[in-house]
């Protein structure tokens, strides 16, 4: 995918750019409009601080300043942010606009917007208040109820899209024949391989355990299908490919997969990277679908961990891993984003919360990431994800009937604005003697409602 155009979109009005007059252009001004007229409506543009090249442009045009500009233009009134480097903190301002949710208000006489929609959006994109000081989690995570997209009632709406929109339909009102390309909505499934096997492919000393637990517990069921997979008479309940494979092909979808191949540990809990069965298993994956790296909760803090770790994946799968998702969804910015730039990933998945489900950066598109603190767009393409099974069961104890409801709520609100809807699943999440009993059935009901 080109860096310069990641959605590919080439369209001009009358061979002409929309040209965007600011007092004072910075990176963030520039990261900003490229990507809500560019990336999410095809309107190609750039920015000028010259008025009298403004004044003169004959192609359409938009404002953003303090103060009006002659003949007919968009004004959009700036709150300062965009001009400002470094990192603060900042009074957003939240208010409604009819049914819009709104940041940075902006109430200027005459101007199209009683807000500043491009400071709104950078603040949600760049991810602006994670680098914030917040409360974490136990996994050190930024969780969602700390997002002003959460406090304000506004995480199930990907608010980004809905701007860009917003934007794009006030130009054609002034440039009947701007042309304006909305996003198609697209579903996009994703799983992560954190344990390919319940019962099977393990070291004696786990089976030892395992088995020493299952009797201490009283966990007769799972005593007798741990035998019974070992005796060969029933299939392992996490090895799920082939049921999902079957799925994929019955919805024809084109999901990915992402592997856990750390040193095992309490909370890397992954079958041996070097273990052939599993290494067929990936190796069979990626010659049908794109994989991922999914590194471990150890790797999150440690570079060079992580490095081994995609050294492991590229050599099962011979060819460059340019995917990652964090294990835990821990995410630390900038920290993580820049050691997976080191490393050669150049998409990552993991921008979601695992406590709510919901609109993290307020976008249903990929993005690429803008180094905040090095005030720099990045080739790092973000690709954000809306639920995840996790989140569902355990998180909010929803029954596999409520998940399919949230999930369609989810789904629709991505249909109204055009994007992609994408899913978080384990393929360990459907076996009812692990506690998943109805969720396989739930999930192709998710899958049929997403197309």
């Amino acid at each position: 995918m080109d860096f310069a155009h990641p959605f590919g979109f080439c369209l001009y009005f009358a061979g002409m750019s929309l040209l965007i007059f600011a007092e004072a252009p910075s990176p963030r001004l520039a990261y900003t409009t490229d990507l809500l007229f560019r990336q999410l409506s095809g309107i190609p543009c750039r920015v000028t601080n010259r008025r009298d090249e403004f004044d003169a442009y004959p192609g359409p045009r938009l404002n953003y300043s303090g103060s009006p500009t002659s003949g007919n233009a968009l004004w959009v009134a700036p709150c300062g942010l965009l001009s400002e480097t470094g990192i603060r903190a900042q009074s957003c301002g939240f208010f409604m606009v009819a049914e819009t949710p709104a940041l940075f208000p902006t109430p200027v006489s005459g101007a199209h917007f009683s807000f500043d929609l491009f400071a709104a959006t950078f603040f949600l994109i760049s991810r602006y208040e994670e680098y914030l000081p917040a409360e974490r989690d136990a996994h050190e995570r930024f969780p969602s109820g700390s997002s002003i997209a959460a406090q304000n009632g506004f995480l199930h709406r990907p608010v980004v899209n809905e701007w860009a929109i917003l934007l794009a339909k006030a130009l054609q009102a002034l440039y009947p024949a701007l042309p304006y390309q909305p996003l198609a909505y697209q579903f996009q499934p994703t799983y992560d391989v954190d344990i390919a096997w319940a019962y099977g492919h393990r070291p004696l000393w786990h089976h030892l355990g395992a088995l020493g637990a299952d009797v201490v517990k009283g966990r007769w069921q799972r005593l007798g299908n741990r035998f019974a997979v070992w005796r060969r008479k029933t299939e392992d309940p996490y090895f799920t490919f082939s049921w999902l494979a079957a799925l994929h092909q019955r919805y024809d979808l084109q999901p990915i997969f992402f592997f856990l191949l750390g040193d095992y540990s309490r909370l890397d809990p992954n079958i041996a990277a070097k273990h052939p069965p599993f290494r067929q298993l990936i190796a069979q994956t990626g010659a049908v679908h794109p994989i991922g790296i999914h590194p471990s909760y150890a790797a999150s803090k440690d570079a060079g961990r992580m490095g081994i770790e995609i050294e492991r994946l590229a050599g099962i799968c011979g060819q460059p891993v340019v995917r990652s998702r964090q294990h835990f969804l821990r995410l630390r910015f900038p920290d993580t984003y820049r050691a997976l730039l080191d490393a050669g990933i150049r998409e990552d998945y993991t921008l979601g919360y695992a406590d709510q489900p919901g609109f993290r950066a307020g976008i249903a598109a990929p993005f690429y990431w803008y180094d905040l603190e090095r005030e720099e767009s990045t080739p790092l393409l973000l690709h954000p994800f809306q639920v995840m099974d996790v989140t569902l069961q355990q998180y909010m104890g929803l029954s596999p009937s409520e998940a399919v409801t949230a999930c369609a709520k989810l789904s629709n609100a991505v249909r109204k604005t055009g994007g992609v809807f994408s899913t978080l699943w384990h393929n360990s999440s459907f076996s009812a003697l692990q506690g998943w009993a109805g969720w396989a059935g739930a999930y192709e009901e998710i899958i049929k409602q997403s197309l």
